[in-house]
């Protein structure tokens, strides 16, 4: 059923993150790890305000869908996990705390997750979300948005290996001064 394969998917990906989150001390969360970059807490700051919308939506107008609930999915995967292609953020997404505190955003992201994950196993993701469009792709299942927040969290736990690397990285070559 599609609802497993897309949870076991959701969970991974969520699961993924939060883990390369905890790698980050406290002092690590807000240093800018190179130019034109985010923070780590900024990356999760973003994801929460994309992801923790999420739920409501899918809970919000749907009706029945008119194709394959899958149909854009492909083209979701292929945005998102083109990491050669810098995207750019609506403001609305954007992240603007200039500090932010770990605990709490794991803490944001392990219920913003759980809540996700309730719609999986509790709703029909066949039906298509009314009360939201985006530029370019229009109308989304809750299959599609679905998989739309996991390849988004995909990129981002990606960008947080990077801004991990470049944070310990320097950390070294201070080290070896």
């Amino acid at each position: 059923m599609m609802n497993k394969e897309v949870l076991t998917e959701f969970s991974t990906r969520f699961n993924d993150l939060l883990l390369h989150l905890r790698s980050f001390n406290q002092d690590e969360i807000d240093i800018v790890p190179f130019q034109d970059s985010w923070t780590a807490g900024h990356v999760i700051e973003h994801i929460l305000k994309s992801a923790s919308s999420l739920s409501k939506l899918l809970l919000g107008k749907v009706a029945a869908t008119e194709r394959d609930p899958s149909e854009k999915v492909r083209q979701i995967r292929e945005i998102f996990l083109n990491y050669s292609v810098k995207l750019q953020s609506p403001d609305f997404i954007q992240p603007i705390q200039p500090v932010h505190q770990k605990d709490k955003l794991v803490k944001d992201v392990e219920t913003t997750m759980q809540e996700i994950e309730s719609v999986i196993k509790t709703e029909d993701l066949s039906f298509t979300c009314l009360d939201f469009e985006l530029p370019k792709l229009g109308l989304l299942t809750r299959l599609e948005w679905i998989w739309f927040v996991t390849y988004h969290t995909q990129r981002h736990t990606h960008q947080l290996k990077m801004i991990h690397q470049s944070l310990h990285a320097a950390q070294l070559k201070e080290e070896n001064r």
